[in-house]
């Protein structure tokens, strides 16, 4: 995923708003959201069926993470190192905790070294935290209020013209599913990402939205975000965490 769009405590009966697209390889394989009652934590998640972790997801205890990797440009091109732990199992780890404090606890003593550069949000509707590498360290923030907003480019990671539109004009919580389907030029700077030569672009996407009690709204689209039908999946999430 690499746009990640997490409205935070903007609205007291929509705590936490969270609008994301996942853009990767076309070729790689990836299931749909669903049940994961294997876990410590019943989840509710994609699936990335290539490395067997996943993006984003809520746990029974009502916690989301989500995660975007880090663009790893520049002069060290060992920040890519493919004997690294998959950075999708990192989602899986701060979903067996019940709570944003405890991931952040738990996920704040990793080496910055362990898996390739990486963004990781973990929130529900009382507290939001980021971790973040860039290969090397691991930098960790409480989130405030407010519309953050975290792609593959943050924090410096590289310039982007997507980022930047959105911090000078944030959209309001009604209008964070339609900024999913914006094209920019080249293609790689719009939120909906298409660029079939490199075999890489929008493959998902997902709207979740909080009440003051926990989770209760799961919008999915399969596919790019421009010319995909959303699906509401939030009574599949309801009875998978319930």
């Amino acid at each position: 995923m690499c746009t990640l769009l997490v409205a935070f405590r903007l609205d007291p009966e929509r705590p936490l708003v969270v609008a994301a697209n996942r853009d990767e390889k076309l070729s790689r394989p990836a299931g749909p959201p669903r049940l994961w009652s294997d876990r410590p934590l019943h989840l509710f998640a994609p699936e990335d069926l290539e490395a067997g972790g996943t993006w984003m997801g809520i746990n029974e205890a009502g916690l989301f993470a989500a995660l975007t990797n880090r663009f790893a440009g520049g002069p060290d091109p060992g920040q890519l190192a493919p004997d690294r732990r998959s950075r999708g199992l990192l989602v899986l780890d701060a979903l067996e905790e019940p709570s944003p404090r405890a991931a952040f606890e738990r996920l704040r003593l990793l080496r910055g070294d362990e898996h390739n550069p990486f963004h990781l949000v973990v929130a529900d509707a009382e507290r939001a935290f980021l971790l973040w590498s860039d290969g090397r360290r691991l930098v960790t923030d409480e989130l405030g209020p407010g519309l953050h907003v975290v792609t593959e480019r943050s924090f410096d990671a590289a310039p982007s013209g997507r980022e930047e539109a959105l911090a000078a004009s944030p959209p309001p919580l009604e209008q964070l599913r339609a900024e999913l389907a914006v094209h920019r030029e080249p293609g790689i700077e719009g939120t909906c990402v298409h660029v079939p030569e490199l075999d890489y672009g929008t493959r998902s996407a997902a709207l979740i939205e909080y009440g003051p009690g926990g989770p209760r709204r799961w919008q999915y689209a399969d596919g790019p975000t421009c010319t995909t039908r959303w699906q509401d999946l939030s009574r599949a999430m309801a009875r998978a965490l319930a």
